[in-house]
C-alpha cells in the first residue's frame, strides 16, 4: 500500500484531489450540489450523528456533512488530510488509510460517505477489502459514487499516466454483493459532465 500512498500524495493532481481553491468553481458548485440531491435529501438527518466520509480529499463534501453531523475523514494521502482540516476549519478526527483492513474508527458511524473515491480504487480487491470494513462499522446509511459498468472494469496499469481516474468500474450487482446487510433506497444514474462517463449516485441503508 505504500505505492498507493505515495502516488496519491505525489502524482495525483490537487484538482484531481479536490484541493477546493484548485478545482473549477463550477466543479465545486457541482459537487457539494451533489451531495445535497443525492445523499442528504434521500436520508433522515435525524438518524445520523457521526458522519465518516472515505476519501475526504480536500474537504469540500467533508465541510457540507460537518454542517449537519460529526465527520471522521479518512484518506490515503496525509496531504488530503491536512488540507481538510485547514479547508473545514474545525477539528475533525482523521485516518490516514493503508490498508483498508487496518483501518480503526473509535465511534459508532451512522453514515459513510465516498464520493468520486470508488473509481479511483486500484482493483477490485482493493474495493472488496474497504467494503468489508464498512460492514464492519455497520453504518445506517452508506451513500457512494461510482462510475458504472455492467461488468467489473479495471484499470490495465493503474499507475501509468492518468489512469487512476479510470481504476474501477462497477455495477448494481457488485454494489449487492459487498454489502448484503444494507439495502440500496436509491439510485440515481447520470453522465459525468468531464469525462461523458455514466455514474450512479446509490444509497444503501440498513
Amino acid at each position: 500500500m505504500d505505492k498507493l500512498r505515495k502516488h496519491w500524495d505525489t502524482k495525483v493532481t490537487l484538482n484531481h484531489k479536490h484541493f477546493v481553491d484548485h478545482m473549477p468553481m463550477k466543479k465545486v458548485a457541482d459537487h457539494i450540489n451533489r451531495v445535497r440531491s443525492h445523499v442528504l435529501s434521500q436520508i433522515d438527518l435525524d438518524e445520523v450523528k457521526t458522519a465518516l466520509d472515505w476519501g475526504c480529499g480536500g474537504g469540500l463534501l467533508a465541510k457540507e456533512l460537518s454542517q449537519h453531523f460529526d465527520v471522521t475523514l479518512v484518506d490515503i494521502s496525509e496531504a488530503s488530510l491536512t488540507e481538510a482540516q485547514r479547508f473545514i476549519g474545525k477539528e475533525c478526527k482523521t485516518i490516514h488509510v493503508g490498508n483498508p483492513e487496518d483501518v480503526e474508527v473509535e465511534d459508532k458511524i451512522d453514515l459513510i460517505l465516498c464520493y468520486s473515491v470508488i473509481q479511483h480504487f486500484p482493483s477490485y480487491e482493493y474495493w472488496v477489502k474497504v467494503s468489508q470494513k464498512w460492514r464492519e462499522l455497520s453504518p445506517k446509511h452508506i451513500a457512494i459514487q461510482i462510475k458504472l459498468a455492467d461488468k467489473v472494469v479495471e484499470s490495465k496499469n493503474y499507475f501509468a499516466a492518468r489512469n487512476y481516474l479510470n481504476g474501477l468500474h462497477l455495477g448494481r450487482k457488485q454494489i449487492k454483493e459487498a454489502l448484503p446487510e444494507h439495502k440500496i433506497t436509491y439510485w440515481k444514474e447520470s453522465i459525468a459532465p468531464a469525462s461523458g462517463q455514466k455514474i450512479a449516485f446509490i444509497v444503501l441503508t440498513a
